[in-house]
Protein backbone atom coordinates (compact mmCIF):
# COMPACT_ATOMS: atom_id res chain seq x y z
CA UNK A 1 0.00 0.00 0.00
CA UNK A 2 1.34 3.34 -1.37
CA UNK A 3 1.65 5.60 2.50
CA UNK A 4 -0.46 9.10 1.85
CA UNK A 5 3.24 11.11 2.50
CA UNK A 6 4.88 9.29 0.27
CA UNK A 7 1.40 9.80 -2.36
CA UNK A 8 1.65 13.70 -1.54
CA UNK A 9 5.76 13.36 -2.67
CA UNK A 10 5.18 11.93 -5.90
CA UNK A 11 2.41 14.07 -6.75
CA UNK A 12 4.35 17.10 -5.76
CA UNK A 13 7.04 16.16 -8.17
CA UNK A 14 4.40 14.86 -10.80
CA UNK A 15 3.19 18.61 -11.30
CA UNK A 16 5.01 20.57 -8.72
CA UNK A 17 2.34 22.08 -6.81
CA UNK A 18 2.71 25.51 -5.08
CA UNK A 19 0.10 23.60 -2.18
CA UNK A 20 0.85 21.14 -0.34
CA UNK A 21 -1.98 18.09 -0.87
CA UNK A 22 -3.73 16.88 2.46
CA UNK A 23 -2.78 13.98 3.65
CA UNK A 24 -6.96 12.63 4.25
CA UNK A 25 -7.33 12.67 0.79
CA UNK A 26 -8.15 9.52 -0.10
CA UNK A 27 -10.63 6.69 0.29
CA UNK A 28 -9.83 2.51 0.59
CA UNK A 29 -12.20 0.01 -1.36
CA UNK A 30 -10.40 -3.27 -0.39
CA UNK A 31 -7.13 -3.21 -1.99
CA UNK A 32 -7.41 -0.23 -3.88
CA UNK A 33 -6.11 3.18 -2.62
CA UNK A 34 -7.37 5.92 -4.40
CA UNK A 35 -6.19 9.62 -3.78
CA UNK A 36 -7.28 12.71 -4.65
CA UNK A 37 -6.72 16.73 -4.73
CA UNK A 38 -8.38 19.70 -6.12
CA UNK A 39 -7.23 22.81 -6.33
CA UNK A 40 -7.01 26.45 -8.73
CA UNK A 41 -4.45 26.02 -11.45
CA UNK A 42 -3.03 29.02 -10.43
CA UNK A 43 -1.22 26.66 -8.26
CA UNK A 44 0.07 25.05 -10.93
CA UNK A 45 3.95 26.51 -11.98
CA UNK A 46 3.49 28.09 -15.19
CA UNK A 47 5.72 25.55 -16.87
CA UNK A 48 4.10 22.67 -15.82
CA UNK A 49 0.79 23.50 -16.52
CA UNK A 50 2.08 24.34 -20.13
CA UNK A 51 3.61 20.79 -20.33
CA UNK A 52 0.75 19.19 -19.09
CA UNK A 53 -1.91 21.38 -21.38
CA UNK A 54 -3.34 22.66 -18.52
CA UNK A 55 -4.76 26.62 -18.75
CA UNK A 56 -3.66 28.43 -15.69
CA UNK A 57 -6.80 30.61 -14.92
CA UNK A 58 -8.63 31.93 -11.73
CA UNK A 59 -11.74 30.46 -12.98
CA UNK A 60 -10.42 27.05 -13.67
CA UNK A 61 -9.96 24.55 -11.07
CA UNK A 62 -8.33 20.84 -11.55
CA UNK A 63 -8.56 17.79 -9.86
CA UNK A 64 -5.80 15.10 -9.36
CA UNK A 65 -6.70 11.48 -9.03
CA UNK A 66 -4.57 8.85 -8.09
CA UNK A 67 -4.98 4.91 -7.94
CA UNK A 68 -2.71 2.33 -6.38
CA UNK A 69 -3.10 -1.03 -5.34
CA UNK A 70 -0.47 -2.75 -3.34
CA UNK A 71 1.78 0.39 -3.79
CA UNK A 72 1.99 -0.13 -7.74
CA UNK A 73 0.01 2.69 -9.57
CA UNK A 74 -3.28 1.31 -11.48
CA UNK A 75 -4.59 2.72 -14.64
CA UNK A 76 -8.46 3.86 -14.24
CA UNK A 77 -11.15 5.02 -15.97
CA UNK A 78 -12.53 8.47 -14.54
CA UNK A 79 -16.09 10.04 -15.07
CA UNK A 80 -18.18 12.48 -13.50
CA UNK A 81 -19.10 15.93 -11.82
CA UNK A 82 -18.67 18.91 -9.18
CA UNK A 83 -21.93 20.50 -7.77
CA UNK A 84 -22.18 24.01 -6.93
CA UNK A 85 -24.17 25.55 -3.95
CA UNK A 86 -26.98 26.18 -6.04
CA UNK A 87 -27.21 22.46 -7.49
CA UNK A 88 -25.68 23.31 -10.89
CA UNK A 89 -23.94 20.48 -12.29
CA UNK A 90 -20.30 20.78 -14.20
CA UNK A 91 -19.08 17.89 -16.28
CA UNK A 92 -15.27 17.37 -15.64
CA UNK A 93 -13.10 15.83 -18.53
CA UNK A 94 -10.40 13.84 -17.58
CA UNK A 95 -7.63 12.60 -19.10
CA UNK A 96 -4.60 10.59 -18.14
CA UNK A 97 -0.90 11.84 -16.91
CA UNK A 98 1.80 9.30 -16.95
CA UNK A 99 5.38 10.00 -15.42
CA UNK A 100 7.75 6.94 -15.66
CA UNK A 101 5.82 4.13 -14.07
CA UNK A 102 3.55 6.68 -12.39
CA UNK A 103 -0.07 7.10 -14.16
CA UNK A 104 -2.74 10.02 -12.50
CA UNK A 105 -5.73 11.36 -14.34
CA UNK A 106 -6.28 15.10 -14.05
CA UNK A 107 -9.30 16.90 -14.70
CA UNK A 108 -10.22 20.14 -14.97
CA UNK A 109 -13.68 22.39 -14.22
CA UNK A 110 -14.87 26.24 -13.95
CA UNK A 111 -14.32 27.87 -10.31
CA UNK A 112 -15.16 30.88 -8.26
CA UNK A 113 -13.55 32.57 -5.80
CA UNK A 114 -14.39 30.86 -2.15
CA UNK A 115 -16.86 28.50 -3.84
CA UNK A 116 -17.46 25.16 -2.48
CA UNK A 117 -17.93 22.08 -5.00
CA UNK A 118 -19.16 18.91 -4.00
CA UNK A 119 -17.73 16.39 -6.32
CA UNK A 120 -18.98 13.01 -7.32
CA UNK A 121 -17.26 10.98 -9.34
CA UNK A 122 -16.51 7.30 -10.09
CA UNK A 123 -13.42 5.07 -10.77
CA UNK A 124 -12.67 2.00 -12.34
CA UNK A 125 -10.04 0.25 -12.79
CA UNK A 126 -8.58 -0.66 -16.18
CA UNK A 127 -8.12 -4.25 -15.38
CA UNK A 128 -11.53 -4.55 -13.61
CA UNK A 129 -15.56 -3.83 -14.06
CA UNK A 130 -16.06 -2.19 -10.68
CA UNK A 131 -16.82 1.20 -10.51
CA UNK A 132 -15.86 2.59 -7.06
CA UNK A 133 -17.85 6.37 -5.78
CA UNK A 134 -15.45 8.72 -4.73
CA UNK A 135 -17.39 11.80 -2.88
CA UNK A 136 -15.56 14.39 -1.19
CA UNK A 137 -16.38 18.56 -0.97
CA UNK A 138 -13.52 21.36 -1.44
CA UNK A 139 -13.95 25.18 -1.05
CA UNK A 140 -11.45 26.79 -3.73
CA UNK A 141 -9.92 29.88 -2.62
CA UNK A 142 -8.33 31.91 -5.76
CA UNK A 143 -5.43 34.40 -5.81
Amino acid sequence: MLHRPIFAALCCALLTLAMPLHADNYQQHGDLEVHFNAMPTTRLAPNIAEARGIQRSRLQGMVLISVRRHGESVPARLRGHAIDGAGETREINFREVRQGDFVNTIGTFRIEDLERLRFELEVQPRDGDTRYPIRFSERFHVD
